[in-house]
């Protein structure tokens, strides 16, 4: 199970981050750990599909090495965040093309690749 989180203002940079966190889950046991996953963020533009902000990459063998902690098996409800993913600005966010009736839609893609 994944958890996603945004913080407004990350690092006090005046951008969005988005985190993920990997929970403990009902199948959880039955994957292979430390987990290895491709994420896809993609900032739906309200009034035209063509222009939509797409953020993606995928954890490596360096992320692995860099925060162990976040790719293991969870011990606890959720494991420690992965991310700093501050890919827009609140100014651009509160644009016009991506906010309707005060709203915001972020698409959040996760697709568990094979081990490393």
């Amino acid at each position: 199970m994944c958890q996603e989180n945004i913080v407004w203002n990350h690092d006090n940079t005046g951008k969005v981050g988005v985190f993920i966190r990997i929970m403990k889950g009902e199948y959880y046991d039955k994957l292979h750990w430390p987990i290895k996953y491709k994420y896809t963020f993609v900032l739906l533009d309200q009034f035209n599909s063509n222009d939509n902000l797409i953020y993606s990459g995928q954890i490596t063998k360096e992320c692995l090495v860099k925060c162990p902690e976040s790719f293991m098996r969870p011990t606890d409800l959720t494991n420690l965040g992965y991310g700093k993913f501050a890919f827009i600005s609140i100014t651009e966010i509160l644009e016009d093309k991506y906010r309707k009736e005060d709203s915001i839609t972020l698409q959040i893609t996760v697709e568990l690749l094979p081990l490393l």
